[in-house]
């Protein structure tokens, strides 16, 4: 073979080997100075579903520099008209996340199901449907984590469950937890700061968590976090005070080793308590809903943790729609101050002043697996 071929020859094999062996990869998400960048076409975002965030994995990923908690989220019925008519961004318009922390985790209950088949909500009906295209959207006002944990989830059965499932990581946020299930599947492992704080997502609208459940939960948990938030779904609509079946899981969330509780469902903001020493938050109210038929609904709770200082604490701040449909906003002073106060006077005596001053204080030392051993088999 003369020199000439003999190179022709070997540059045809280096091409060869290379279409074999190296497959293009297109990123859809990636992060630029904190914001989510997107990279789609017609709307349409599709691709391989990362490994769930773990202990064993957190590290790969940057830490957060701050939790956001917000109530419920509801995409579907009157918030997807007023998507399609005002563009898909119109929801999340009113608050910016990152004047709270420069990249936080915003945590959220997701009111809804994502099907294959997308039937857009008639009015006045409560079998929601969400348009998966509306979802990259919603990532990029900064949501992160979603609680699947709740009486909509399943409205398309097991399959939308699956699809919404798919469609919110497909779109890089966590879902987490099961209507009808609480075990190690329901938690999250979550990097802030220097912090892992395990997420634990709970629905006992049905049934009231078993110690049995909550022992092998908490004992998983636990040992892989510094601190165990279980968000909620509970209580009685409409009604800013708790029930005594909320605070009897409560009592078992904190007998089990919760640093904080957290709930929704109720569509109202409703009172706080302190259970043995931790924070017990009902309600955070609606977040993004299209319930206008009072101001009550129309107002909300976002809950900032942050782990920064030497004293962590919590944030309490107070949101409204009233006047723009369904697009929460901070309230402004006088409201926010107001807000408080009522609050406070209607929740947990030990808690009035911090609940004024609009921040409690957690004790520093936020480990609790030793709790665990107080759950009886």
């Amino acid at each position: 073979m003369k020199p000439a071929e003999f190179a022709q020859f070997l540059l045809c094999a280096v091409l060869m080997f290379q279409l074999i062996h190296v497959t293009p990869t297109v990123s859809i998400f990636e992060y630029s100075s904190g914001e989510f960048v997107r990279l789609a076409h017609n709307k349409q975002v599709q691709r391989l579903v990362s490994p769930p965030l773990s202990v064993t994995n957190v590290a790969k990923e940057p830490p957060y520099e701050g939790m956001v908690l917000v109530g419920d989220v509801l995409l579907a019925r009157n918030i997807e008209f007023l998507m399609a008519k005002n563009g898909e961004d119109y929801p999340y318009r009113g608050i910016d996340f990152s004047t709270l922390a420069h990249r936080p985790a915003i945590v959220g209950n997701f009111e809804s199901s994502i099907p294959q088949l997308h039937v857009p909500t008639p009015v006045k009906q409560m079998r929601f449907s969400v348009l998966a295209s509306y979802i990259p959207s919603l990532a990029l006002s900064g949501f992160t984590h979603f609680s699947l944990a709740n009486n909509h989830s399943l409205d398309f059965a097991k399959t939308g469950y699956g699809n919404t499932q798919k469609v919110l990581e497909q779109n890089q946020m966590r879902a987490l937890g099961h209507p009808n299930q609480l075990n190690s599947k329901s938690v999250e492992f979550v990097e802030v700061h220097d912090k892992i704080v395990a997420v634990i997502a709970a629905h006992t609208l049905q049934q009231l968590p078993l110690y049995s459940e909550l022992k092998v939960v908490f004992e998983y948990a636990s040992a892989r976090s510094d601190f165990q938030l279980v968000y909620v779904h509970w209580g009685t609509e409409y009604v800013s005070t708790h029930n005594p079946r909320q605070r009897e899981a409560a009592q078992r969330f904190v007998d089990a080793g919760a640093d904080v509780v957290v709930g929704h469902h109720p569509h109202v903001v409703q009172d706080i308590q302190l259970i043995d020493g931790v924070p017990v938050f009902y309600s955070l109210g609606n977040y993004i809903f299209d319930q206008y038929d009072s101001r009550e609904t129309q107002e909300g709770l976002v809950l900032h943790l942050d782990w920064s200082k030497r004293q962590p604490r919590i944030s309490l701040l107070p949101v409204t729609s009233v006047g723009a449909l369904s697009q929460p906003r901070f309230m402004d002073t006088e409201p926010h101050s107001t807000y408080l106060e009522n609050l406070a006077d209607r929740s947990d005596p030990d808690l009035r002043e911090f609940i004024r001053s609009g921040q409690i204080i957690l004790d520093a030392q936020v480990a609790s697996s030793s709790k665990v051993a107080m759950i009886s088999t």
